[in-house]
C-alpha cells in the first residue's frame, strides 16, 4: 500500500531533476508544457510523502502493541486512531486534487509525448532560422563598410541598444498591427525602414558583433588556462560559453540581431531582399523580422548559427571546419555544458581532486579532427569555441582590409590571441 502513488513520485523526480534548464529540452513548448506539469505534481507530491510517512507510523506503532502493557497500549491504540484518521482526510484530499487535476494533467502528458514524437532530435526553431535569407559574404561586406563606425573595444562602454532607438517601438507596433498573422506563424516580415533607424540598426549589429568576439576570446582564453593547469572539466564549461558568445558574434556580423522587446524576441536581418536582391541602399533598407514569442536562447542560437554555415557562401572559412561542425547535431554542442551543470552526478574528467595535465587535449594538426566526432568525454566544447572563434577573427581580418575603422580593433584580437600565456591551445592550433 506506501507504494500506491509511486508513479506521482517517479515522474516528479524526473521532472524535478530537469526542468530548471529548457536548454536539455529539444523544443521550447515541451519545457513550458514540462514545467506546468511540475506544477501540478508538486501538491500531489507533497500529499503522497504525508501520506506514506502517516502510513509508516501507524504500521510501526502497531508493532509496538506486542511488547507493551496495557496502560501502554491503550496509549498507542489512541495514536494510532488518530493517525488514520488524519490518513483517511489526507487521502480524501488527494483523491479529490488527482480528479480535478487529472484532466489537465493528461493533457499536458499528451503535449508533451505529442511534441517528443514528432521533435525527437530537431527543434521546431529549426524551421524557422531555415526563413533567414542566404547571402554571399563577399558582397555582404562592401556594404558592412559603410556603416562600421571607428571601433575600439579596449575602452569599454555601455552602447544603446537596439530596443531603445528612437523609431523602433513604433517599427514594431506597425508590424504587428499589420502582419500579425504572419508573425505568429514565425515567418518574416519584410519592411522597409527610412533614414537614421537602418543605419543606426546596422551600425549597432556590426559593434556588437565585434565587441561579442572580443567577449568570447576573453571566456575561451580562461578555458584553455583551465585546461592547461589540469583543470578539464571545468574548461568545458567555459569554453562553451565562448563557443556561444562567438557564434552570436558571427551572426551579428552577418547582419543579423536579436532583440528582446517586452517579452519576445525578434530576429532583425538588416540586410533582407526586396525585389531588387540585397537591401544595400544607404537610405532604403529592407528588414526581415521573425518574431519568435519563446525567446532566443541556446539551442535557438546554434541553429540559426548552423543555417549560416549551411547556406551562406563565406569564402574566407575553412571548409573542412565548416562541414565538421554542421555533421553535429545542435544538441551535442552544450551537452558536455550541461551535464557538468545539472546533472548532480556528473563530472567528466577525473580532474575533481587532483590537476590532469594533458598537453595533447585541444590540441591538433588539423583542429577540424577535433569536431568530427563527439564524444562526453572529450575535449569537444574546448575545440569547438576555438573554431568557432577563429572563424570570427577570419571574418574581422577581412572586413579590415576594406576600412580603416576596424584596424586597431583587429591588432587588439590578434595581440592577445597570440600571446601564449592567455591563449596556448589557440596558438597552438593556428
Amino acid at each position: 500500500m506506501e507504494f500506491e502513488y509511486q508513479h506521482f513520485l517517479d515522474r516528479y523526480k524526473v521532472l524535478d531533476n530537469k526542468f530548471i534548464d529548457p536548454n536539455l529540452y529539444n523544443d521550447t513548448r515541451l519545457y513550458a508544457v514540462t514545467l506546468k506539469e511540475y506544477s501540478i505534481l508538486k501538491p500531489i507530491v507533497i500529499l503522497v510523502n504525508q501520506i506514506n510517512s502517516l502510513k509508516v507510523e501507524i504500521k510501526d506503532y502497531k508493532s509496538l502493541i506486542k511488547t507493551c502493557t496495557e496502560d501502554e497500549e491503550e496509549d498507542i491504540n489512541s495514536i494510532i486512531k488518530k493517525n488514520e484518521s488524519i490518513l483517511s482526510e489526507k487521502e480524501e484530499e488527494l483523491k479529490e486534487k488527482i480528479d480535478k487535476n487529472n484532466a489537465t494533467e493528461t493533457n499536458n502528458i499528451k503535449k508533451s509525448e505529442s511534441i517528443v514524437g514528432v521533435k525527437k532530435s530537431k527543434s521546431s526553431f529549426e524551421k524557422i532560422a531555415k526563413k533567414i535569407k542566404k547571402r554571399d559574404w563577399n558582397k555582404l561586406r562592401e556594404v558592412w563598410i559603410k556603416h562600421i563606425p571607428f571601433i575600439d573595444s579596449s575602452i569599454q562602454k555601455e552602447e544603446e541598444k537596439i530596443s531603445e532607438l528612437y523609431g523602433f517601438e513604433q517599427l514594431i507596433k506597425q508590424l504587428s498591427f499589420s502582419n500579425a498573422e504572419l508573425l505568429n506563424e514565425g515567418k518574416p516580415v519584410s519592411i522597409v525602414t527610412k533614414g537614421k533607424l537602418n543605419k543606426q540598426i546596422r551600425s549597432l549589429t556590426v559593434k556588437k558583433g565585434l565587441f561579442l568576439l572580443n567577449k568570447a576570446s576573453h571566456i575561451i582564453s580562461a578555458g584553455e588556462l583551465h585546461a592547461h593547469q589540469g583543470l578539464k572539466t571545468w574548461a568545458l564549461s567555459s569554453s562553451y560559453q565562448g563557443a556561444l558568445l562567438a557564434a552570436r558574434s558571427i551572426i551579428s556580423l552577418m547582419g543579423i540581431s536579436i532583440v528582446d522587446y517586452e517579452g519576445k524576441s525578434y530576429i532583425i536581418d538588416s540586410f533582407g531582399v526586396n525585389n531588387n536582391g540585397l537591401s544595400i541602399s544607404d537610405n532604403e533598407v529592407c528588414l526581415d523580422i521573425i518574431e519568435y514569442s519563446y525567446g532566443v536562447k541556446h539551442r535557438e542560437t546554434w541553429e540559426i548559427f548552423k543555417r549560416i554555415l549551411k547556406s551562406f557562401k563565406i569564402d574566407p572559412w575553412n571548409k573542412e571546419i565548416v562541414a565538421s561542425i554542421l555533421k553535429q547535431d545542435v544538441g551535442n554542442f552544450s551537452q558536455q555544458r550541461n551535464s557538468i551543470h545539472y546533472w548532480g552526478n556528473s563530472w567528466i574528467f577525473d580532474d575533481l581532486h587532483e590537476y590532469r595535465i594533458d598537453r595533447k587535449f585541444g590540441v591538433y594538426d588539423n583542429i577540424h579532427e577535433g569536431l568530427n566526432n563527439f564524444e562526453l568525454k572529450s575535449d569537444f566544447s574546448l575545440t569547438l569555441s576555438l573554431a568557432i572563434l577563429r572563424m570570427g577573427i577570419v571574418l574581422v581580418k577581412d572586413l579590415s582590409k576594406l576600412t580603416n575603422n576596424l584596424q586597431k580593433e583587429e591588432r587588439l584580437l590578434h595581440e592577445f590571441l597570440y600571446d601564449y600565456d592567455r591563449h596556448p591551445m589557440y596558438v597552438s592550433n593556428f
